[in-house]
């Protein structure tokens, strides 16, 4: 089901559906399931994206913010 954010183009999950809070038009929580892993091997092993995500395809250059 597509999310919506002010200024954002529609947003989809992909990888099934995940857990989102919007506590402000301007804040976007996500939160990982249980045993899910995004991953990638910095020595070769094998990639790990069991994880979803929400995003959409954007149609120019834009900023990125985010606190991990």
């Amino acid at each position: 089901m597509p999310s919506v954010i002010e200024n954002l183009q529609p947003l989809t999950w992909t990888n099934g559906e995940g857990v989102a809070e919007w506590p402000t038009p301007y804040r976007l929580i996500l939160t990982a399931a249980a045993g899910t892993d995004w991953t990638n091997d910095a020595l070769g092993g094998p990639q790990q994206h069991a994880a979803t995500s929400l995003g959409f395809v954007p149609t120019q250059d834009f900023t990125l913010s985010a606190r991990v």
